[in-house]
């Protein structure tokens, strides 16, 4: 059933229905997730992989300096949604039984490009308050321990 919103001067914008979550739903969602990636292991692992990869050159980029590897590792967090979007892409083509490629799934990248560049800028300003924030957790929690440290 869908709700409209009172508009005079344009067509009527369609609201969504707002389906709720059951405790299940975590569970179900993850044995669908299982499914897609039991159904293109190559695909799936292979990304999977690289993400991993690239976490981990990050990771050791940062390891001289506490302050960044918390950082990154608490950040990894906020490039979750966009380093999950060739994922999604893999997904909806199973579920609309197209066979999906990394081609295509690299593709889907450009299918909306603003609505991810907006994406990526607004996990990127929060990621940049979060870096200063750690920072500044850092040093007072530091300069609590060890007064004498800089």
């Amino acid at each position: 059933m869908q709700h409209t919103l009172p508009d005079n001067t344009a067509e009527p914008l369609p609201i969504p229905e707002i389906h709720s979550v059951n405790d299940r739903d975590p569970l179900r969602w993850l044995a669908l997730g299982w499914r897609d990636m039991r159904r293109v292991p190559s695909k799936s692992l292979g990304i999977g992989a690289a993400l991993v990869l690239f976490s981990y050159v990050l990771t050791w980029g940062a390891w001289s300096s506490p302050i960044l590897l918390l950082t990154f590792v608490s950040g990894f967090l906020l490039a979750g949604p966009f380093l999950g979007l060739v994922f999604y892409d893999l997904s909806r083509r199973l579920e609309n039984d197209e066979a999906p490629t990394l081609s295509h799934a690299f593709a889907s990248l450009r299918d909306n490009p603003l609505s991810i560049v907006l994406l990526v800028l607004v996990l990127g300003l929060i990621f940049l308050a979060w870096i200063r924030l750690t920072a500044l957790m850092a040093a007072l929690s530091v300069a609590v321990i060890d007064p004498s440290l800089p």
